[in-house]
């Protein structure tokens, strides 16, 4: 079992990808056998600002009103992971998992047409994941994570210039601490990120004993990375704002998936990691907020739900007051099953 893999890197997940695709599944069932439109859905739009998201076979996208939902990407079905649009809407930005379980990046059409395959995780590579456009949309920052002989020797955050295809290494990360998750600033000058600390060098057990959130700066020489929030606080998922100077991301209790402890809540702090405020108000007993990330206009978050009593996972939508709403098809509909969204910006 490895963690440091898919959408969640807290805890090892092997046995939970496969609950969680058995549950999108029946939820995915309820809303017709091909999962593309609902009803009283709207002609699609190039210029729309789709959200795209995890399913159960794959990825999805579906409008901000929660209609027309459709699949995006079939050819690789449940192996596409990890979505991020360009800034101008143009591209989106993948991870594929192989046959042999290495994972490299992908881009393709914002609607998943003419995929490209951008950076190959060859050996001693094991992932090339969690690919994040940067502002000007002309490079990828990316996690790699080798495998040495058993072990995972730390990781890298790497930069590739989707033009040339030349890749650079800006940072590295040695022993016990994997960062993850790449978000830019609005200036590209600096990165937020996650960074898991395991209980020993190599990876080789299962046991995190903390999860921080830090900002990498990549305009020092060498880059150096300041830690905001602290490993016992298990802060997740880290989003920088898309024009100021914000960031969100989650915390509460060590596992999102456990109904004993506390619900996670959306916080959002400053760059230098003050400021700091709670933006959802989930109490003891209520579900968990998790995955948060801001709508490109900056007005509100899409994150997801991990229900209390049973652990589903849904899209919401959240108000920067801490209103939480279920992103359905209209009244009466289900919510939409899935994980990890992202938004596109309008176009035109």
């Amino acid at each position: 079992c490895q963690p440091v893999r898919w959408f969640i890197r807290v805890m090892c997940m092997k046995t939970r990808i496969q609950w969680f695709a058995g549950a999108l599944l029946l939820a995915l069932a309820s809303c017709g056998s091909d999962g593309s439109q609902s009803a009283g859905g709207t002609p699609s739009a190039d210029g729309e600002a789709w959200i795209v998201y995890q399913g159960a076979h794959g990825l999805n996208r579906v409008l901000p009103t929660g209609f027309n939902e459709r699949s995006v990407l079939d050819t690789f079905g449940s192996n596409a992971l990890h979505p991020d649009f360009s800034p101008d809407g143009r591209w989106l930005a993948f991870t594929v998992e192989d046959d042999d379980g290495t994972r490299d990046v992908w881009k393709s059409g914002w609607d998943g047409a003419d995929p490209v395959l951008v950076y190959d995780c060859v050996v001693p590579c094991r992932d090339a994941d969690d690919a994040a456009w940067s502002p000007d949309g002309k490079r990828l920052a990316f996690i790699r994570v080798d495998n040495v002989d058993g072990h995972n020797p730390g990781s890298a955050l790497q930069m590739i210039d989707t033009a040339s295809g030349d890749v650079t290494t800006v940072f590295r990360t040695e022993g016990a601490e994997y960062v993850w998750g790449p978000r830019w600033s609005p200036d590209g000058r600096s990165v937020v990120v996650g960074v898991a600390r395991y209980i020993d060098d190599g990876n080789d057990t299962d046991e995190v004993t903390g999860n921080a959130v830090a900002v990498i700066h990549l305009d020092r020489t060498p880059a150096t990375m300041d830690v905001l929030r602290p490993f016992e606080d298990f802060a997740t998922y880290p989003d920088w704002h898309p024009t100021e100077d914000l960031i969100l991301f989650e915390m509460g209790g060590r596992d999102p998936f456990d109904a004993t402890e506390p619900p996670q809540n959306v916080f959002t702090m400053r760059p230098d990691g003050s400021d700091l405020k709670q933006v959802t108000k989930q109490a003891e007993g209520d579900d968990s907020l998790w995955m948060a990330t801001f709508r490109t206009d900056g007005e509100g978050i899409l994150a997801t739900r991990i229900a209390r009593t049973n652990g589903d996972l849904s899209i919401v939508s959240i108000a920067m007051d801490g209103t939480v709403s279920d992103l359905t098809a209209g009244s009466g509909s289900s919510p939409r099953s899935g994980a990890h969204p992202r938004q596109r910006r309008p176009v035109g």
